[in-house]
């Protein structure tokens, strides 16, 4: 799970970038299980990806990064980095989050749109994690509001309960 400043940063991002945080945290617990200095080299590309959202490098540079490749091991520019190329991808797949997933694995120019995805694993379990910090959020934003509905039912429209009365 994601700690209190990584939440915000994702939260900042996502809203900068118009993505739902809670596709940002599904990828990156995909990707990286939350772990910072996550790093796997992809032998099929000769390259490597780093950090929360696994970006490589070329990735990357095609959003404006410049300076070594080991910057994106800060979480602050995989998740801006991550969450840039999301965008462009939820736009050039018309909002699809499937594709989007497949197109964010396996590369834009490898996805079927509407599946079946070659990555199909990699896609149903990243969007099963969105479904779940998406529940998440959900729960988070109505839990006062229930606690207080849940309140005013049982003590302000029965009021307080005696035992021996009732």
């Amino acid at each position: 799970m994601p700690n209190a400043t990584l939440n915000k940063i994702i939260d900042y991002f996502g809203k900068k970038e118009s993505v739902d945080p809670a596709l940002v945290k599904a990828v990156i617990r995909q990707e990286s299980n939350f772990i910072p200095t996550a790093y796997r080299f992809e032998p099929h590309l000769r390259e490597a990806s780093y950090g929360l959202m696994q970006t490589l490098e070329s990735t990357a540079r095609l959003l404006g990064f410049t300076g070594d490749p080991i910057r994106l091991f800060n979480p602050s520019l995989s998740i801006k980095y991550g969450t840039e190329y999301l965008r462009d991808l939820m736009a050039k797949f018309g909002g699809n989050i499937k594709d989007t997933l497949s197109g964010y694995n396996g590369g834009p120019g490898s996805v079927r749109r509407g599946g079946p995805y070659h990555n199909q694993s990699y896609v149903d379990s990243v969007y099963k994690y969105y479904q779940y910090y998406k529940t998440q959020d959900i729960l988070k934003t109505m839990l006062p509001v229930l606690g207080v509905a849940i309140f005013a039912y049982f003590f302000l429209e029965r009021g307080p309960r005696n035992e021996l009365t009732e």
